[in-house]
């Protein structure tokens, strides 16, 4: 049976925070985020109210807002979520719920305590990002186009301004920050709730993510190592084999553009490297042009080479498509993204391990869940 968690508006309380750290959150992840770093603005509404803030105006090293000294309604809302009758609800809900932990004192947020608004939109075949969902579902979103800047200025904590310091941009950092809170809320409101059943399965995985997986730290940072020197020396190969035309291997429009050139004189090239062949209007006109459209993918770029090895065995390749071939070699192997996940990995490891990687709902379709 499709039992929700509640029926009463009263019973959530949307929540969002702002965070000032010494870690990018898109580096090291929302874990090493909000442990090196602390909650500067918490905005939330309980039910249908309106938007409150909870703001840290004393930006001392090592300040943080307290959950002793927390707005009384607030606080009184806690103490029901800690009863078990009532839930927190934001948008990418474990980022929230650690910002609130990590970012905060005297107080560690379970997992039971909050439900995301996210997974419930995706789930109702919405996007994952707030803006995009508000748009799918026609919901009205404030965006202030300064938002980006402010962010910029107050959230990193190597910055050097202050509330105090900048008083005016302050205000509308404090006025962008409320304006999350009603488009989720609507969204919410709108969307087909979860059962306590999906929920109690999206609070299982949070526990998974919280555990998170151990890691051999010095293996990783090793590999991270030779992968940053692979690709350097794949770079000054393909500098060399292109004569300093191109000094990237990641160049692929130039990488196949000069591919092409050297190989133009090979029948099986083209039919190998084309993708799809579209139409498209003349500039003037109602007549339409037939326009080939190539690809570097990693299959055509294997066939390719192995096209090339057999002509290099059977006639001989020229010097230009012998350089061409040794392009492609390095490009097969240069361009893989896998080595580079030992560098990202390294500045999210929290405690020895690699933490917060499933999502829940993160197919819309199936509703299965997915990874980072």
């Amino acid at each position: 049976m499709h039992q929700p968690l509640s029926t009463d508006p009263n019973d959530f309380c949307f929540i969002d925070t702002e965070t000032r750290s010494s870690v990018n959150v898109k580096d090291g992840g929302a874990y090493q985020h909000n442990a090196n770093g602390r909650v500067i603005i918490c905005t939330y509404a309980i039910g249908d109210a309106d938007v409150q803030e909870w703001v840290l105006e004393d930006w001392t090293p090592g300040r943080k807002l307290d959950w002793r000294n927390a707005p009384r309604d607030l606080a009184e809302f806690l103490a029901r979520v800690e009863a078990g009758s009532a839930w927190f609800v934001a948008w990418n809900a474990a980022f929230d719920r650690l910002s609130l932990s990590r970012g905060m004192l005297n107080k560690t947020m379970r997992v039971e305590w909050f439900i995301d608004a996210m997974a419930q939109a995706v789930k109702s075949h919405l996007p994952p990002d707030l803006m995009g969902a508000c748009l799918a579902a026609r919901v009205a979103v404030k965006k202030q186009a300064s938002g980006k800047a402010l962010i910029k200025l107050f959230c990193d904590e190597a910055g050097d301004a202050t509330p105090q310091s900048h008083p005016e941009e302050w205000m509308q950092f404090r006025s962008y920050a409320h304006d999350d809170i009603p488009s989720m809320r609507e969204i919410f409101w709108g969307t087909m709730p979860l059962s306590r059943k999906e929920w109690e399965e999206y609070w299982a995985n949070e526990r998974i993510n919280d555990r998170g997986m151990p890691v051999d730290v010095p293996f990783v940072k090793a590999a991270a190592e030779l992968a940053e020197f692979s690709a350097e020396r794949a770079n000054e190969q393909v500098f060399q084999i292109t004569k300093g035309h191109i000094d990237s291997v990641n160049k692929t429009a130039a990488i196949l553009a000069w591919v092409q050139h050297k190989l133009r004189m090979l029948p099986e090239v083209n039919r190998i490297l084309l993708r799809e062949v579209v139409e498209e209007p003349m500039p003037e006109g109602e007549d339409v042009r037939r326009v080939e459209k190539h690809s570097l993918d990693r299959g055509r770029v294997e066939e390719l080479i192995a096209y090339l090895e057999r002509v290099d065995t059977e006639q001989g390749l020229t010097d230009d498509e012998h350089d061409a071939l040794q392009l492609l070699e390095v490009r097969l192997y240069g361009a893989s993204a896998t080595p580079k996940k030992f560098g990202k990995m390294v500045p999210m490891i929290d405690d020895g391990r690699i933490k917060g990687q499933y999502v829940f709902n993160g197919a819309s379709a199936t509703g299965r869940f997915s990874s980072r």
